[in-house]
């Protein structure tokens, strides 16, 4: 826009220079991914009692592409960059004991996608899913037995969820408000990114392609994914007593397969180095954080590197790790995990009859998983998933009292009725095992038997801290072996109980409904789960509350 006549310079030193700001400008982005399915099914009748299903189900999906081919889609690990054949020619100068010359391989580049190669991931062509399953009902129930079962497998579709990195497609301009320390003005209100001094960047691309990103991070995906599939299998026995009653068993167990983990590959060397002692070992430490010189330092290369050619020295932990020209190499969608999940669902229902209602559900449960390491480099760890959750209690129920016109009392008083009648209760109780609580690498020298864990107390410790080693100077680092799990213990239990209660008033052909309704009725505290840090002041400690307090709701229905 153009300047003020005047007073310009004038507002500019009442408002004062920034000190920081930026600008950044993004390239637009397009995604595109195909998913078709095709499905058959049929049933069989094979007696009037029992029945068969069968059916298949075949997908075809295709990896995320971008439009315009703005993404990388994968990393070359032979690849010369640009500082490959001088860091080469630097470490023979001056190899370090700990790396033989011939092990020192500063390979690897980030690929960047093209008309030809435009997926950062591959996919099987197609996946099947098939499934059977029956139900019979024997004769001798006369419809009151039901037995069901069956086996599926199911695929997870990817959707477009796992496009390429974007590296490039995006730069951030930083302001430069002053100069010649704070001498001279660089940038202003009106001219914050001056065109001779500090222009606004535009995103480079492709432009560095192996380049990209040395000394920084850099994440790719396993470039030869599979589906993710689960198989399924089900038993389901229910038994209908009288008119009203109705009781279910079942069983449902799962297992899955092909489930995605992020490997951190800068620290895979580590696994053969860890130190199995549960104390930090100072010789261990000191080999790997002591300096040797950087065969990077000073080289020459068209492209940020990120402090990579900056220092003279680096540590022997640094010159170890695999691609040792980027700050870490993460590679993620790697199709070797698993899980299992196991189920026994009891239910019991009470259909509406003399005013009463009711389902009670009981579920045990475990869902256990082996979805990452707990060491690098090294086997997947198996345990609890996020969603094991072993029991599960629920209870709903409806009663309506009864008084007034149509029930047990006081039906032919209409004072009554109007009193009395119409009166309708219900209330949801539910509980839910805690959540698994996790843990970091520590040092613990007790059993996995004596916790006495009590999550709701927050009066003292909610476990016991006897073996933990609480000193900074005890806790183990990153080249300790990790024995300890990831998940031990459990955060406070779901005990929640929400009720209602309402009144119909019929005035002709208007019914009006009241009703007032709590959540969290009893108003119990759900804590969150203890802290689990040795080293910090309230470890095993619960400072935090999960959910809300008792909330009251009313409202009127009115039918006309």
């Amino acid at each position: 826009a153009p300047g003020q006549p005047f007073g310009g310079s004038l507002a500019e030193f009442a408002l004062g220079i920034p000190g920081a700001g930026g600008y950044t400008v993004n390239k637009k982005y397009q995604y595109n991914s195909w998913y078709f399915a095709w499905f058959a099914q049929d049933n069989w009748k094979v007696t009037p009692n029992f029945t068969l299903s069968a059916g298949v189900r075949v997908i075809h999906e295709t990896p995320v592409v971008e439009s315009h081919n703005h993404q990388t889609v994968g990393f070359n690990t032979t690849a010369v960059n640009g500082v490959t054949q001088q860091a080469i020619a630097n470490y023979q100068a001056n190899p370090n004991p700990a790396l033989s010359v011939a092990d020192f391989k500063p390979y690897g580049g980030l690929v960047y996608a093209t008309p030809s190669h435009r997926g950062a991931y591959n996919l099987p062509w197609g996946f099947a899913s098939p499934r059977i399953g029956f139900a019979y009902s024997p004769g001798f129930s006369h419809g009151t037995l039901a037995i069901r079962g069956g086996f599926a497998i199911y695929v997870n579709p990817l959707a477009n969820y796992y496009a390429g990195q974007q590296y490039g497609y995006s730069q951030s301009t930083s302001f430069i408000g002053t100069t010649n320390n704070q001498l001279n003005i660089a940038g202003t209100l009106s001219d914050p990114f001056p065109t001779g001094t500090n222009p606004i960047q535009q995103p480079v691309g492709d432009k560095y392609g192996y380049n990209t990103n040395l000394g920084g991070k850099v994440v790719f995906w396993d470039p030869n994914i599979k589906y993710n599939y689960s198989e399924k299998y089900t038993l389901d026995i229910q038994k209908q007593f009288g008119r009203n009653w109705l009781v279910e068993l079942s069983y449902m167990g799962a297992h899955q397969v092909h489930l995605f983990f992020t490997e951190n590959l800068s620290d895979s060397y580590l696994y053969p180095y860890l130190s199995h002692s549960k104390t930090p070992d100072p010789a261990l430490t000191s080999f790997f954080s002591a300096s040797t010189p950087n065969p990077f330092y000073g080289v020459q290369v068209a492209a940020p590197t990120n402090g990579l050619t900056a220092s003279k020295d680096i540590s022997v932990g640094s010159l170890l790790k695999p691609f040792p020209e980027f700050g870490s190499v993460y590679e993620g969608l790697i199709p070797e995990g698993s899980a299992n999940f196991n189920g026994f669902l009891l239910k019991v229902q009470k259909q509406l009859s003399n005013g009463l209602q009711f389902i009670f559900n009981y579920e045990y449960s475990r869902s256990l998983g082996a979805t990452g390491q707990l060491n690098p480099g090294g086997p997947l760890w198996y345990g609890e998933t996020s969603s094991d959750f072993p029991s599960h209690a629920s209870l709903m129920a409806i009663y309506q009292l009864p008084f007034g016109r149509g029930r047990e009392l006081l039906s032919h008083s209409k004072l009554a009725d109007e009193l009395v009648g119409g009166w309708q209760i219900s209330g949801i109780y539910q509980y839910l095992s805690g959540t698994a609580d996790g843990w970091g690498n520590v040092n613990y020298s007790g059993n996995f038997s004596g916790f006495n864990s009590h999550p709701h107390d927050t009066h003292g410790p909610s476990f016991n801290t006897a073996g933990f080693a609480t000193a900074s100077s005890l806790q183990p680092n990153g080249y300790n072996f990790r024995t300890f799990p990831k998940s031990l213990l459990r955060s406070d239990p779901t005990k929640n109980f929400d009720f209602s209660i309402q009144k119909n008033f019929v005035l002709g052909r208007v019914v009006i409904t009241p009703r007032i309704d709590a959540f969290n009725a009893f108003n119990r505290p759900q804590f969150k789960g203890p802290n689990t840090n040795p080293k910090s002041s309230s470890f095993a400690y619960v400072t935090s509350q999960l959910n809300q307090g008792r909330q009251l709701q009313g409202g009127i229905h009115i039918v006309f």
